[in-house]
């Protein structure tokens, strides 16, 4: 089992042509007859040190990667989505996300660095993949439940971020490697996408453009953030945002930026875009 997982690990991790052309995956879970391997006290020895390196990684590149890469490729189809492989996704995610050990919940009180750390990059992970999923049909009518889940998952990405840059930079400092592209890109997208919806739908939801200004705020003290493309210009249209606030008579669509393709992993995000409305991601 541990050989198969490594397998599809592999599989999916370099068939990134493959999914950026909208290309089936070479393994698939209806072409398997065994579960996928999990943590075993028997077969691991039950040694204190195995479990949060066997489980976690089992976890995050052996389930979760499912979820990648049945997202990207969606996301990247030719043809494009339909909103019966949107729901598999969906259903997906949620078994996923339920079948997450205990530990690996995000817990501000935990003490281990490196544990806590874990927890971040579980659900830095899931909430980016939940996002991907149903940001291009934020707003279609076709897909009424996308609207809901991207503005869920943008809260999620951004309520993890805040907890990580709550934690003095000391304690995680060893371990920002690991996510520092994806793991900042995520919740500036989150921020914007959050942001857009707030302005376009006239809300004045004081939690959640508390939580918009606090993530914009820890996004800035992220030295990590200059490495991440288009930055600039995505904080700028948050803070044009954050203005918009103020403006009773903002209307749907009005002065909401595009999402910049050069944004790490928005690149999907181009052909999704109503050309005859720049300023709208109907």
């Amino acid at each position: 089992m541990r050989c198969m997982q490594t397998t599809l690990d592999q599989k999916l991790m370099y068939s990134g042509n493959a999914w950026s052309e909208g290309l089936p995956l070479h393994i698939r879970d209806v072409d398997t007859d065994c579960k996928f391997p999990n943590y075993d006290p028997a077969f691991d020895q039950g040694h204190i040190l195995a479990r949060p390196s066997l489980e976690w990684s089992i976890h995050l590149f052996g389930y979760t990667i499912r979820l990648l890469a049945q997202t990207v490729a969606a996301i990247y189809s030719i043809k494009g989505p339909n909103p019966i492989k949107i729901a598999e996704i969906d259903k997906l995610f949620d078994e996923i996300d339920a079948e997450k050990p205990n530990w690996l919940t995000v817990d501000p009180t935990t003490t281990s660095h490196s544990q806590f750390f874990r927890q971040i990059a579980t659900e830095s992970c899931l909430a980016r993949f939940l996002l991907y999923i149903h940001l291009p049909f934020q707003h279609n009518r076709a897909y009424p439940r996308s609207r809901g889940r991207a503005v869920e998952a943008a809260q999620r990405s951004m309520r993890v971020f805040c907890q990580f840059d709550d934690r003095p930079f000391e304690d995680l400092q060893m371990y920002r490697w690991f996510g520092e592209v994806w793991m900042i890109s995520t919740p500036l997208l989150a921020t914007l996408v959050l942001s857009m919806d707030l302005v376009s739908s006239r809300s004045h939801d004081s939690k959640s453009w508390e939580l918009v200004e606090r993530t914009e705020a820890a996004l800035l003290r992220a030295p990590e953030l200059t490495m991440v493309p288009a930055s600039e210009r995505v904080m700028n249209a948050i803070r044009q945002l954050v203005n918009e606030r103020s403006n009773h008579d903002c209307a749907p669509g009005l002065a909401v930026p595009r999402i910049p393709k050069d944004l790490v992993g928005c690149s999907f995000m181009e052909k999704y875009v109503d050309p005859e409305k720049p300023n709208s991601l109907e």
